[in-house]
């Protein structure tokens, strides 16, 4: 009988302990916390995060998600990677007020981008405030903001631009559109009777010689291969460890979403997916809006 009291108290003391902490965490769903910006931290850069206290690291995680989570339920460098999410995201935000974005939170939808005719391309980028970092994207410092669609003109001219400085050099200082569309033309062997649109010569000259010999030629070569004359180059701007990395892949609508507008001489594309489930706005006729290329 002693044995069976013993056993009986030793699973009501479990009971006592483990039902609070099991409501705990049930009380909390990871897919529906959401991160809210602190500007203090916004304000610091990542090295300055880096070399705060971790005291103030847990301070900052919990404040980050209005003190749903305990940050010793979570490692050193989880809760750092989610405070510099945190820091990261509160820039761009600060950013998209700077340069007049903030009117996004009622352009914004889910919706794909109906249509789209020129030589450029479009970008979507995120609304984060309509569509905040979750709890998972901050905790493993992994989330894209922008998503760029690039006509097959575009990709070609930021292609062959990027080949070395001397060929940058050469088209930037052609006599003129036709002279450098031929140059572009001859330095990938494209038709000779294929033009490349002014629009999208002087995007790619626009972006400099720093920024286009540091291009990761290998990756989008990888997509220009697969590519067709109505096909769209899908440039993921993707943060991972905080760090950001581009994506770089080929992207076909159906054949009866892609028609050529004789009157602009460019292709009209109809139904252009939105790359996430998420809040964003359309830029139609922009292509790096938050990010250079390169």
């Amino acid at each position: 009988m002693k044995r069976f009291i013993s056993l009986l108290l030793s699973v009501a003391i479990l009971l006592t302990v483990s039902v609070p902490a099991l409501a705990a965490e049930q009380s909390v769903n990871p897919d529906e916390l959401y991160a809210t910006m602190i500007p203090e931290v916004t304000n610091m850069t990542r090295e300055e995060v880096d070399n705060l206290p971790e005291e103030q690291i847990d301070r900052y995680f919990e404040q980050a998600f209005d003190n749903k989570v305990s940050a010793e339920d979570y490692s050193y460098s989880e809760k750092l990677s989610a405070v510099e999410a945190v820091a990261l995201v509160g820039k761009f935000e600060q950013a998209t007020e700077q340069y007049g974005i903030a009117t996004r939170a009622t352009t914004s939808t889910k919706s794909n981008l109906s249509s789209y005719t020129g030589s450029k391309g479009v970008a979507w980028v995120r609304d984060t405030q309509k569509s905040p970092l979750s709890f998972g994207e901050a905790l493993s410092g992994t989330f894209t903001l922008e998503v760029d669609y690039l006509t097959y003109y575009q990709a070609v001219s930021i292609y062959a631009l990027s080949s070395d400085f001397n060929f940058f050099t050469s088209v930037k200082n052609a006599a003129g559109t036709a002279a450098a569309s031929a140059l572009i033309c001859a330095k990938l062997k494209l038709p000779a009777d294929a033009t490349i649109p002014a629009a999208a010569i002087s995007f790619a000259i626009s972006l400099g010689w720093d920024i286009l010999g540091a291009l990761d030629r290998s990756n989008m070569n990888k997509a220009l291969q697969e590519m067709k004359y109505t096909s769209l180059m899908k440039v993921y701007f993707m943060t991972a460890n905080n760090f950001l990395t581009r994506v770089y892949e080929c992207y076909n609508l159906p054949s009866g979403n892609v028609s050529w507008v004789a009157s602009v001489e460019a292709f009209k594309y109809k139904n252009i997916p939105i790359p996430y489930d998420l809040y964003g706005t359309w830029y139609p006729g922009v292509v790096g809006k938050l990010y250079k290329l390169g």
